[in-house]
């Protein structure tokens, strides 16, 4: 009986324990904004029974609990979109279990594992504008670059993606690069049907992702987020054309992506060239009327160039299960001959009405090897390294012929030069950066250690003939140089950076930072003059000769408060840097300098966001020090009508800058920004210019003539500048139209001095822009944009007022699909430009006409005929408006030429 009893009650104390339970409670926060994370989803899995799941949701305050869990060993796992994975092994003893507080760590790559697509062509989630690809693409078989150019607030120009006033600095494609340096290779190789989703948003550092504290570095960067089908595919891309002038192209890329893995191969050849004028011939009168007994004209001539370069481009990017590597090359190889023609009219009193003509004929060929690589790799849960190495060779050949002269008004008299100069350069180099970070187990606890090196040797030899001649009313003075120099500039640079995080609460933080850089650049510059008639050594070039060598070793420390409330964010920073700099000069003088500059360095920043609206506020200072062509005392006298020399005697500049933005994404689908900044440099490294009225040896032995012009540098205050710019975007009820208004506004005031006297330049610009993109379904697609842009240019020495100009850009974009197979496009520019004081206009109007087949299939490929430049009307030409004087030139652009485009996709 009574081992019964125990047998009962046995059986009656495992029944209670089986059935015994528990509350468990857990806070979820992210380890980048140390804020709680609300949605987040808990899975309790019982290792004795994995039948039994026990599941839990974050909620606002980023708490959960789960209650009546029986006491056992469980698999815990968290997940949330925008975080890794939590996984840990929970015993759960007791009848109440807080096992504290867990840091979901940011993940760095977000693929989306479920698309929610929204209604509205455009949302704003955050930061982050989206926008849905089927609402803007014009064709078929657009590419992900004509996807993007028809993106409100995106443009392409000059191969540079634009996102409202600032570069887009990478392009990915679900969350992963494929080439950072040629991101419009990639672009032009995706069909715009595989995009489902185009992301534009400022990506944070590695350094913030990885601390979660936010130093305010963004970098604008596009997100292609391809259809779920589409994530492996290749695509090739084949073009050839000739047109008039000897015009060639040809160009070939693939591209091959397969989920992580992507590769990227591309070669381009191209060859062109051309000449001609306007349209309607610019039309130029001078200040003063030209008495040169030269006869000289107005500025109608245009240049000719002949055009030719080679290059070539791959890249591999991969992930694995510890990280991720890449590895991108880069070889180009350009060449041009070019003739150009330059008018100058000098705005000084004392040289009012001198007037200066150039004629320059260039050609040159470079040749340039860049190779970067990337490695990222986890050691661990707490601690991982990143290696970027990067290696370069340069070399090129270069030849100019140059005719000049100096027609002065007032004193009668001319001068003369006509130069030769050849010159080859090469140069090698290499470095990298090694990163290593830890994560301690405190929370938020970061270190992170920094060492980079950069060293290039190069060196530059050139051959320099001179003949120079000045007429005055007492006679003729000639003169005749011929040089040889060789100039060797070794460099090599070591930074390194330490930073410690320390988290105080929940919304705050503390950053410590210490940086140390050190440089060494040298030039050892040899130039021999040749006697007349031969290449026999006449002697050195004192004037022109040199061996300098500057050091530079900063010291930076710093600490840095952060905190954050809800949906704001405010930094404050005060680093102290003690920065020295030591030049030696051993010839032709023996002399040296050092210099040590101590400077109290304040930042600070505040963001706040609130899903559809966001804004910045920043103010930030930093050290300006000269560099080595600053301050070597060797005298540039390729032009020796035209001179510069360096100034060891310069001092450090500060430079403090105060920004702002603020963009709104309404629900409308109306899209507003706005920003400003403004700088001011104290104690600025300025130009100082000397006009000599006679001619003058220097003591150094520079010979300079009279008329001629020396450059040299000086700390001066007054230098600021200061940029506003806006934009709206608003959709349009005809044919589902957009319409974006935008204007920039920019101002500047630069100090310099002539002849020892102080001097400003000061501008003021405005540029709006008035764009309507409209969408009919898939087959017609308009873009028509108008730019004026107005500027205003004053000295303090010009005596006829200011200088204004005016010029109206405007710019159609049509797309056409006429049948399945066949596509009609067209782009018109039309440019007028005018100048008030001196009555410079100049218009000119180019046409683009493409008709594009599709005889491969549906989404397969095309064949495109395009004509360019169909009226042969491309021209160029700039006017230069500087302390001094007032430029016309010209650039040569290419005429009219057929080319001939064949697409063919694989997916």
């Amino acid at each position: 009986m009574k081992s019964a009893c125990v047998t009962l009650f046995l059986a009656a104390a495992c029944a209670y324990a089986s059935g015994q339970t528990a509350e468990f409670q857990r806070t979820v926060v992210s380890s980048e904004s140390r804020l709680p994370v609300a949605n987040a989803l808990l899975f309790l899995t019982s290792r004795e029974d994995a039948s039994q799941v026990f599941r839990a949701i974050t909620d606002s305050s980023g708490h959960a609990n789960v209650k009546s869990i029986p006491l056992g060993l469980y698999q815990l796992e968290i997940h949330h979109v925008g975080h890794l994975p939590h996984a840990a092994l929970i015993e759960i003893a007791d009848a109440e279990i807080d096992t504290g507080t867990v840091v979901l760590r940011t993940r760095t790559i977000q693929i989306p594992e479920v698309l929610v697509r929204a209604e509205a062509p455009i949302v704003q989630k955050g930061d982050t504008t989206e926008y849905l690809a089927d609402a803007f693409r014009s064709s078929e078989n657009a590419t992900a670059e004509d996807l993007l150019q028809r993106l409100p607030g995106l443009r392409i120009t000059g191969g540079t993606i634009r996102t409202g006033t600032e570069d887009v600095s990478e392009v990915l494609l679900d969350g992963l690069p494929i080439s950072p340096s040629d991101p419009l290779t990639l672009l032009r190789e995706i069909p715009a049907a595989s995009i489902e989703r185009v992301q534009v948003y400022e990506r944070k550092s590695e350094e913030t992702e990885f601390s979660g504290f936010e130093d305010g570095e963004m970098r604008p960067t596009v997100n292609l987020v391809s259809r779920s089908g589409a994530r492996t595919m290749s695509s090739g891309n084949v073009a050839g054309g000739y047109g008039e002038s000897g015009r060639y192209e040809a160009r070939a890329s693939y591209v091959r992506v397969d989920g992580a893995r992507r590769f990227l191969l591309s070669g381009n050849t191209l060859s062109s060239s051309g000449s001609g004028r306007f349209l309607l011939p610019m039309s130029s009168s001078s200040i003063v009327p030209d008495p040169s007994p030269l006869g000289g004209q107005s500025l109608n001539d245009w240049p000719s160039r002949t055009y030719t370069s080679y290059g070539a481009a791959s890249a591999f990017n991969d992930t694995w299960d510890q990280g991720s590597y890449g590895i991108d090359y880069r070889f180009a190889r350009p060449g041009s001959e070019s003739e150009v023609e330059r008018e100058r009219h000098y705005l000084a009193p004392e040289m009012f009405g001198s007037v200066y003509r150039e004629r320059r004929l260039t050609s040159s060929r470079q040749t340039a090897h860049t190779l970067r690589g990337r490695l990222q790799a986890a050691i661990d849960e707490s601690n991982s390294v990143t290696f970027n190495p990067q290696f370069s060779f340069r070399s090129g050949d270069i030849g100019r012929t140059l005719e000049g002269e100096n027609v002065s008004v007032i004193t009668a008299s001319t001068s003369r030069t006509e130069t030769s100069n050849q010159t080859s350069t090469s140069s090698h180099g290499g470095g990298g950066r090694l990163i290593f970070r830890h994560r301690f187990d405190l929370p938020g606890r970061t270190l992170s250690l920094e060492l980079g090196y950069t060293g290039q040797s190069g060196d530059r030899s050139s051959h320099l003939e001179s003949r120079n001649a000045s007429l005055f009313s007492s006679g003729v003075n000639a003169d005749t140089l011929r040089q040889t120099g060789r100039d060797d500039t070794p460099s090599e640079e070591i930074s390194s950076r330490v930073a410690f995080t320390e988290p105080l609460t929940v919304g705050s933080r503390v950053q410590l930072e210490y940086r140390l850089t050190r440089s060494r650049s040298a030039s050892s510059l040899r130039t021999t003059n040749l006697s007349s008639g031969s290449n026999e050594a006449d002697g050195l070039d004192l004037s022109a000769s040199s061996s300098f060598e500057q050091r530079y070793e900063s010291h930076r420390a710093g600490g840095a408060f952060q905190m954050q409330s809800g949906n704001i964010v405010v930094t404050a920073e005060l680093a102290f840097e003690r920065a020295g700099i030591e030049g030696n000069e051993s010839f032709p003088l023996v002399r040296s300098s050092s210099k040590t500059y101590r400077t109290l360095l304040p930042s600070a920043w505040l963001k706040w966001n609130s899903g559809a609206k966001d804004f910045r506020l920043r103010y930030s200072s930093a050290a300006v020090i000269p560099s080595l062509g600053q301050v070597q005392e060797a005298v540039d006298n390729a032009n020796p009508l035209f001179q510069a020399i360096g100034n060891a005697a310069l001092r450090q500049g500060v430079r403090h800058r105060l920004s702002a933005r603020y963009s709104s994404q309404e629900t409308a689908a109306v899209r507003l920004f706005f920003g400003t900044s403004a700088e001011v440099i104290s104690n600025n490294i300025c130009r100082s210019i000397t006009v000599f009225e006679a001619d003058t040896i220097l003591p150094n032995g520079a010979r300079f003539m009279r008329g001629g012009e020396l450059a040299t540098y000086a700390n001066m205050d007054g230098s600021w500048n200061a940029r506003i710019s806006g934009e709206i975007s608003v959709p349009v009820a005809v044919f589902g139209s957009r319409l974006s208004i935008s204007a920039a506004a920019s101002f500047s005031s630069t100090p310099w001095m002539q002849n020892g006297n102080l001097e400003w330049t000061r501008q003021w610009d405005l540029a709006p822009d008035i764009t309507l993109f409209t969408q009919r379904d898939t087959t017609l697609s308009l873009h028509l944009s108008y730019a004026p842009s107005f500027r205003t240019s004053v000295t303090s020495q010009d005596a006829a007022g200011p200088t204004r100009s005016i010029l109206h850009f405007f710019w159609l974009d049509w797309r056409w699909t006429v049948a399945r197979w066949l596509a009609l496009e067209s782009q018109l520019w039309f440019r007028h430009e005018k100048e008030g004081r001196t009555d410079l206009s100049r218009q000119g109007t180019v046409l683009d006409i493409a008709v594009a087949v599709k005889p491969f299939g549906y989404r397969r490929g095309e064949i495109r005929l395009e004509a360019h430049d169909v009226l042969n009307t491309d021209r160029g030409g700039g006017r230069t408006i500087t302390e001094t004087y007032v430029e016309d030139a010209s650039a040569g652009l290419l005429p009219r030429y057929l080319l001939v485009r064949v697409l063919y996709f694989w997916n």
